[in-house]
């Protein structure tokens, strides 16, 4: 699966650090270039034609000069691939320092997938810019290679991420301020207690309850969720002090499992995001960069 790249500027990382650049205006046949390790003018303009048709799927072909900002889209589309392609280049640079090797099995693998979408690709490609299955071939090697560089950085990413410490909740709770007195909140309580319903039990001392919380971790003050995520299914808690607050919770679901599983990937894939980056950022400065910005620069997406 590939990872998605999401906030990671990584032609920036080369560009801050303290690496050789070379902004390479040449004809020759590399796009772009990490010491030794090219990708080809070919490979760039078909992985351009994979979000050229992605961005056009709904059937519009005229979104190219539309603003994200102070950018087109044509623009936005194009740093994120030679993003996207630069991370694959450096990968296969990465792969040979860390000694994650592609097998035979990898190549055949990737090759297959590069097959698979040849054909759309290649009927959208122009007479100006054609492109070639062993070029799809060669991007998608270098696209797998860069997912088991990932994988491998990452590896040891997560161990302190469990289930339970990002499972969600479902809740009531009523917050009285401090100034009112805690009286008023045990008086509440009692009446929760007594099993007059949440929203009438609060409303009859005067406070709107929050009725039917879905609740994260990490969005509420500790002292809240220290006893709002110990609670089980139909749990009461005390009355509990904060230093401005009192609150009572009602946990009606403690564990609410699609929700929580979306928020377990979520969180795991953050933390692995974040290693590799660190990795990267430390990589960049050490090696050099070419870019062939002349070619990169003329195409418009409206020309295929």
């Amino acid at each position: 699966m590939i990872v998605v790249l999401v906030g990671i500027l990584f032609l920036s990382a080369f560009l801050s650090g303290c690496s050789e650049i070379r902004i390479d205006t040449s004809t020759g046949n590399a796009m772009i270039t990490v010491d030794k390790t090219e990708l080809s003018k070919e490979e760039a303009i078909y992985r351009l034609l994979e979000q050229k048709i992605a961005y056009e799927g709904d059937g519009t072909d005229d979104i190219w000069s539309r603003r994200i900002g102070s950018e087109t889209m044509n623009d936005y589309v194009k740093e994120a691939v030679m993003d996207e392609l630069t991370l694959y280049t450096a990968s296969v640079v990465m792969a040979d320092e860390l000694g994650v090797y592609m097998t035979d099995e990898d190549k055949v693998s990737a090759a297959k997938a590069a097959e698979e979408t040849y054909t759309k690709v290649s009927s959208a490609a122009s007479d100006q810019y054609p492109v070639s299955l062993d070029a799809a071939k060669e991007l998608y090697i270098k696209k797998a290679t860069y997912e088991k560089v990932y994988e491998y950085v990452t590896r040891d990413v997560g161990t302190e991420i469990t289930e339970d410490s990002t499972k969600v909740i479902y809740i009531d709770y009523v917050v009285i301020p401090a100034k009112d007195g805690i009286a008023v909140a045990r008086e509440i309580y009692s009446e929760l207690q007594a099993k007059v319903p949440f929203d009438e039990a609060c409303s009859a001392a005067g406070y709107t309850p929050q009725m039917g919380q879905v609740v994260y971790p990490k969005t509420m003050n500790t002292v809240f969720e220290s006893v709002a995520f110990a609670l089980t299914d139909g749990e009461l808690s005390e009355v509990v002090e904060s230093k401005d607050e009192y609150y009572i919770i009602h946990c009606i679901d403690d564990k609410l499992l699609e929700e929580s599983s979306a928020n377990y990937a979520k969180v795991l894939t953050e933390a692995k995001q974040e290693k590799f980056q660190l990795y990267y950022l430390a990589f960049a400065p050490k090696h050099k960069l070419s870019v062939n910005t002349k070619f990169w620069n003329k195409i418009q997406l409206s020309d295929f």
